[in-house]
C-alpha cells in the first residue's frame, strides 16, 4: 500500500486513477496543478507522484523539475501522463527525471504495472 499524489486538472482523471489504484490498496491524494502539488508535497510524505503534463499555473514538467531540485525527493518515483503522444514530451520527461511515462489512454493493467515497477525500483 502506497500513498500516491495524483496531479491533474481533470476531476474525471482523479476519479479514474483513484479507482484503479485503490484496487491495489493504494491511497490517493489529489492536486489540480503543480502549485497545489508543491504545497501537498511540502506537508505530507508520499510514496509516488503521478502527474499530467498539461495543467494551468504549473505544468507537470515544471513540477518534475521542482521535485528533482529538492534533495528530499531525489528518489521519489514520478510517473508522467500525457495525451499528446509526442515523443518529445516523453524524452523531456525522462531527461528531467521521470521514473515512468504513460500515454493516455492507458489500461488499468498498464498503470498498475508501472506503479508496481516504480515503487519496487524506489525501494531497491
Amino acid at each position: 500500500m502506497a500513498k500516491i499524489l495524483i496531479v491533474d486538472d481533470t476531476v474525471i482523471t482523479h476519479r479514474l486513477l483513484d479507482l484503479m489504484l485503490s484496487q491495489d490498496q493504494h491511497i490517493s491524494f489529489s492536486a489540480h496543478n503543480g502549485l497545489e502539488a508543491k504545497a501537498l508535497l511540502s506537508e505530507t510524505n508520499f510514496d509516488m507522484v503521478i502527474t499530467d503534463v498539461n495543467m494551468p499555473y504549473m505544468d507537470g514538467l515544471a513540477l518534475l523539475d521542482w521535485v528533482r531540485e529538492q534533495s528530499k525527493f531525489q528518489n521519489l518515483p514520478v510517473i508522467v501522463l500525457t495525451a499528446s503522444g509526442h515523443e518529445q514530451v516523453k524524452e523531456a520527461a525522462v531527461r528531467k527525471g521521470a521514473t515512468g511515462f504513460l500515454n493516455q489512454p492507458f489500461s488499468s493493467w498498464e498503470l498498475k504495472k508501472m506503479v508496481s515497477e516504480c515503487l519496487q525500483t524506489a525501494q531497491a
